[in-house]
């Protein structure tokens, strides 16, 4: 979701997927995107929607990725790692700890940023599925999950 209208707010859920938060601080754009290991990629699309509609350059963007699942409690199996570090390096996916590959959606998501030309780029590293301040679908299960809730607006 983008927007440049300060009586708008947008809203994204997540429960181990991250919020990633987008400010053009020349235009005043701004753009809120959920990104988890499908969704890995929109972040692109929104830099590059801000900038069709908003004239937004990516040098002027500041993106914040919010907090979600590190790397520390992100195993998967061996075909989505590597599915993932064909389309996003390989830096987006850790073997050193443990047996399991293991997703780093922030890597990926920063790379990805830099790629877009976005230099400002700061990451919230509190892992959603290691914190109990903070809503698991890994940790606390199907059946009794806790959403967190991100939202972004102008003042």
């Amino acid at each position: 979701m983008i927007a440049e209208l300060s009586d708008v707010t947008l809203t994204v859920t997540v429960a181990d997927c991250l919020p990633i938060f987008l400010v053009d601080t020349v235009t005043g754009a701004f753009g809120l995107v959920h990104s988890g290991w499908k969704g890995t990629g929109i972040v692109v699309d929104a830099v590059a929607a801000m900038t069709a509609r908003h004239g937004t350059r990516p040098q002027d963007v500041v993106a914040t990725i919010g907090p979600g699942i590190g790397a520390c409690c992100y195993r998967v199996p061996e075909e989505r790692a590597a599915l993932f570090a064909e389309r996003f390096g390989a830096a987006a996916v850790t073997r050193d700890l443990g047996p399991e590959p293991r997703l780093d959606l922030r890597a990926a998501n920063a790379a990805l940023l830099r790629e877009a030309g976005v230099s400002e780029i700061g990451v919230v590293t509190e892992c959603a599925c290691c914190s109990p301040r903070l809503g698991s679908f890994r940790r606390q299960g199907p059946e009794s999950y806790t959403l967190m809730c991100a939202f972004l607006a102008r003042a």
